[in-house]
């Protein structure tokens, strides 16, 4: 089926303005954050140093950052990001180290770091190592029952419920 000249005009009109508009400054998506924070997922021990890394593609030092409960959404410890300890790749120049072991109480928290870049961290907890911890190592546990076996395979204990690997002598 042929289209009609006035058709192709048309069709051919919002080709180019739908081209326009996409080579137009500003009508891409944002650039790419130029600052992150990063912590410990696991959580931090509540006696142990805690510290996470600022890592910035412009200098951040003398920059305020807070440790906000997530419950409260208020900051219980303030500090000011220390000078850059080094550069991690061309795209963060500096990697800020940030302490904040004088926290010791169990709960929820985030970093929040001001600045020109500006950044938040993902959640992580403060508690006991128990708590902290016993999720990972059962994970961990399960892992190798499950994949690894022996001369001492449990049958009906496997997960999956299959026969040995192993070649058993005769």
């Amino acid at each position: 089926m042929r289209r009609s000249p006035r058709s192709q005009r048309a069709t051919l009109t919002i080709c180019a303005v739908v081209l326009a508009l996409g080579l137009m400054p500003g009508a891409h998506a944002a650039p790419t954050k130029n600052a992150y924070v990063r912590i410990n997922q696991l959580g931090y021990p509540a006696t142990l140093p805690k510290q996470a890394f600022v890592m910035a593609s412009v200098d951040e030092a003398g920059t305020p950052f807070s440790v906000v409960d997530v419950a409260t959404k208020t900051a219980v410890f303030n500090g000011t990001v220390p000078a850059s300890a080094g550069s991690w790749s061309s795209a963060f120049d500096f990697v800020h180290p940030i302490d904040f072991s004088a926290l010791q109480t169990p709960g929820r928290y985030t970093v929040v770091v001001g600045g020109t870049a500006g950044a938040t961290s993902p959640r992580f907890r403060i508690g006991t190592d128990a708590a902290l911890y016993r999720t990972a190592l059962a994970n961990a546990l399960s892992f190798y029952q499950t994949e690894r076996d022996g001369p001492t395979m449990c049958n009906r204990c496997s997960v999956r419920r299959r026969r040995t690997s192993t070649i058993r002598p005769r």
